[in-house]
């Protein structure tokens, strides 16, 4: 069959050989975007044992933080605390002082 294209459309084989070549030198140049891209969601999971709280729950959390211990509610912007809170649960967000005073 190869033989056929090239005798009659010789430049649409050129281009599938120009596309074999690229598509073989991409997969090879992605990998370790790949390999990076699955890493990064391995370490979203969570180890064996551990449990995931809701978003509610971690602004329920934070909110009886505040009020037990009269912390200003600043606190929830300093890198410290947000730190804190992204440490113990990467994948929640720290409530914002507009939200918490509202």
């Amino acid at each position: 069959m190869c033989e056929l294209v090239q005798k009659k459309h010789p430049n649409v084989l050129e281009k599938v050989k120009e596309c074999r070549k690229r598509k073989a030198t991409s997969e090879v140049s992605d990998m370790p975007a790949k390999k990076a891209c699955i890493q990064a969601t391995v370490t979203t999971c969570t180890p064996l044992g551990s449990s995931v709280i809701s978003q509610a729950k971690v602004d329920q959390l934070v909110t009886n933080f505040i009020v037990e211990y009269l912390e200003p509610m600043s606190i929830v912007e300093s890198q410290p605390f947000i730190e804190l809170v992204k440490g113990l649960q990467p994948t929640k967000k720290v409530l914002s002082r507009k939200t918490l005073n509202g």
